[in-house]
């Protein structure tokens, strides 16, 4: 597991991390913004490196941008029973592009406010996708939503992976169904299982009371085991994350699914380890 930390500043804003970073021996990038403003400075540093130490007591300081994220390595991967499955790779905006944010034409919308759903029909995409060396996909403003090949379907189908439906995506000017690209549609939602939930920065919507947890971008998320099927390989979290307007399930997936993933060397999802407790 590697913990790996973005920083952003101005040189104006915070002069002595821009010492500190001047004396290591961490690369940095850098644009000039104006002669009075100095320096746009973005570096990352895992927690790993011996210069850490350092740099830890600026996370959370006024004027610097900071974001956390974690990866797995393919053992870790290949020696966990859940995981979350995480699009890498998106393409294009769900149409109609410029109403579908505030009007989506294929979710029941519960909550205008928070905006918690149900899907209940496929997305609309402008056009075939051009997918390259990625094997899977997502729209732009959706989530947790996944997007596969005919390829990997009939993989998982012949593996016998349970626990999702293969939807259409329409193409939105002919109404036909896009050849290229089904989404991997997970019908079924575990129960509350999310562990340390006092812990986790999160929102209550103040109209429909739900409680909305940011991305889990630290280590694994733990999850409790009895939430957990034993009969399927693909299923929502129930609870619900994300910030503001824009809401999304997590998609967990099996030890048999991330191992087709990995044998695979399928590209555009990430695998993030799921610690059942």
């Amino acid at each position: 597991m590697e913990i790996s930390h973005q920083f952003n500043f101005l040189t104006s804003e915070a002069p002595d991390l821009f010492k500190l970073l001047n004396n290591s021996a961490i690369k940095f990038g850098a644009t000039e913004i104006s002669k009075k403003t100095g320096h746009q400075i973005r570096f990352r540093i895992t927690e790993a490196n011996d210069f850490w130490p350092l740099f830890q007591p600026w996370v959370g300081k006024p004027h610097i941008d900071h974001h956390v994220e974690t990866y797995f390595a393919d053992d870790e991967i290949l020696n966990a029973d859940w995981l979350r499955a995480i699009s890498t790779f998106s393409f294009g905006y769900p149409q109609p592009e410029d109403s579908w944010v505030t009007r989506p034409n294929n979710y029941e919308v519960i909550c205008s406010k928070c905006g918690i759903f149900k899907q209940i029909s496929p997305f609309h995409i402008n056009r075939e996708p051009r997918l390259g060396k990625y094997q899977f996909m997502s729209l732009e403003w959706t989530g947790g939503i996944l997007f596969t090949i005919p390829m990997v379907i009939e993989s998982l189908r012949i593996n016998e992976i349970g626990g999702f439906e293969t939807w259409n995506a329409i193409i939105h000017k002919t109404g036909l169904p896009a050849q290229s690209i089904s989404q991997i549609f997970t019908p079924n939602l575990s129960t509350a299982g999310l562990v340390d939930i006092d812990e986790l920065p999160r929102t209550l919507c103040s109209v429909c009371g739900t409680t909305k947890y940011e991305y889990h971008r630290y280590g694994t998320m733990k999850y409790k085991k009895m939430s957990l099927p034993s009969n399927i390989d693909c299923i929502q979290t129930n609870e619900w994350f994300g910030s503001d307007h824009f809401a999304y399930h997590e998609i967990l997936v099996s030890h048999r699914f991330a191992e087709l993933i990995i044998k695979n060397k399928w590209n555009g999802v990430r695998m993030k380890v799921v610690e059942p407790i």
